[in-house]
């Protein structure tokens, strides 16, 4: 994966972890939340309202 300099510069600043999973590149912070990558599960259907 190619990271320009800003991103590479900034996911050392937060601790990011990067790694891939089935092809796609995922991203979690240290407390383990993902901040990037496909969902975890599919969106809600519909709307309220």
């Amino acid at each position: 994966m190619l990271l320009c300099d800003v991103d590479h510069g900034l996911a050392h600043d937060l601790d990011l972890v990067m790694a891939r999973r089935n092809g796609r590149l995922v991203v979690t912070a240290p407390d383990g939340r993902r901040v990037w990558g496909p969902p975890t599960s599919p969106p809600p259907t519909g709307c309220t309202g």
